[in-house]
């Protein structure tokens, strides 16, 4: 049984700091979250929404019973019940149906702000252009940008050293564009430990329904497109348009953004904006704002841009020269690829679509990135691991 104890918002070096104790058992643990002390007055800590969403996954795995001392949405209660937990539990069987104990709250707060996420990537970045810059419907417009630590930093010590350096690439891009901007640090995800693409959008989304009287609709840039929706636990982006619906309460409306456009067209929309494209940063070198050329996302994303026939409009923040020089690797790479990832596949047909001359010695190189090397030891080890096990 888990239990969700009366949480305390404290002022901790200009900062307010909401602690929830919850209840393993006999075992207790603390889950926190800091803001800036400006936005107190938002902060719906007094509702359980924030809390539940966080450890939904973890209570199911343990088979816990979540009972909470303070209300949850009415609204948020009925779509976890009677939708979203049977749904994980067909879409993963190391999950198991719960109940959950708490008041019911079915009130209504004045928020008037519209949110979304600014990592700077292809997603985060997309979104800001077609729901902010493009929106023309005001209530729909996105006027403020979120940085959240919820374990994309990693979990160990919270990570809040590596967080903080990207606090400033995504602070300055939101002053120098005219949007608010708020940022979370939280343990969530070194208290519940999940991994993080199983969990992305729990952790996030945890975070903004502790803001439900500031948000009145938030976008989740979308990682897939509607037309790869998969009931899939390996990453909650392939089924985040139902998600959102579930865990989306009376105050606060979450959307996946941009869901009926692939990579390559948030890709080409974000290059009609030159403004908002040269902050594109999409690298897990974990060295903003500048794009290391070699890891997996920085591969795709400057093929993406050839294959638009738009090399010339590579950020500032990328090797251009780097990419020239070894450009037949990274053909290579994406025709290794196309046949089992998503991604590379709509740059091949791309490349094919836009007439752009694919080289013929791309066909038959197999020089492996870095990054391809890491994944090949990781998948020897796990099937030796598995071997193990079989023959003992």
């Amino acid at each position: 049984m888990l239990t969700i104890k009366s949480p305390l918002c404290t002022i901790v070096e200009g900062n307010s700091k909401i602690e929830v104790t919850i209840k393993e058992d006999q075992t207790e643990k603390k889950l926190w979250y800091i803001v800036d002390n400006r936005m107190q007055d938002y902060l719906t800590y007094n509702l359980a929404d924030a809390y539940i969403v966080g450890i939904l996954i973890y209570a199911m795995s343990k088979k816990h019973k979540i009972i909470s001392e303070i209300p949850i949405s009415e609204s948020l209660y009925f779509s976890l019940v009677k939708y979203l937990i049977p749904f994980l539990t067909h879409i993963n069987n190391g999950l198991f149906f719960i109940e959950i104990e708490a008041p019911l709250f079915a009130g209504k707060y004045d928020s008037k702000y519209v949110g979304t996420g600014i990592s700077c990537g292809v997603d985060s970045l997309s979104t800001i252009v077609y729901h902010g810059v493009n929106e023309l419907c005001p209530n729909y417009k996105i006027d403020t940008l979120t940085l959240l630590n919820t374990g994309y930093y990693g979990i160990e010590d919270n990570s809040s050293r590596l967080y903080n350096k990207y606090v400033k690439q995504s602070e300055d891009f939101s002053l120098n564009n005219g949007y608010h901007f708020l940022t979370v640090d939280s343990n969530i995800a070194s208290l519940t430990k999940y991994k993080f693409l199983t969990a992305h959008t729990f952790l996030t989304c945890s975070c903004i329904l502790l803001f439900q009287k500031y948000f009145k609709r938030y976008y989740y840039a979308s990682g897939y497109s509607v037309y790869n929706f998969e009931a899939n636990f390996d990453d909650s982006a392939y089924y985040d348009i139902f998600l959102l619906k579930c865990i989306s309460t009376n105050n606060i409306e979450f959307i996946s953004s941009c869901t009926t456009m692939k990579r390559i067209e948030k890709i080409s929309m974000l290059i009609q904006k030159p403004q908002i494209c040269d902050s594109l940063y999409v690298c897990t070198s974990g060295n903003p704002p500048y794009n290391c050329g070699k890891c997996e996302k920085c591969v795709r994303t400057l093929l993406a841009f050839d294959s638009l026939g738009k090399i010339d409009c590579l950020p500032k923040t990328f090797d251009k020269s780097m990419y020239l020089k070894n450009r037949v690797y990274y053909i290579a790479f994406m025709l290794r690829s196309r046949r089992n990832q998503i991604f590379y596949k709509e740059i091949y047909q791309n490349f094919k679509c836009n007439h752009i001359r694919i080289p013929v010695f791309a066909y038959f190189l197999h020089k492996p990135f870095r990054f391809e090397l890491i994944v090949f030891k990781a998948k020897l080890v796990k099937s030796r691991i598995v071997r193990y096990f079989l023959h003992r």
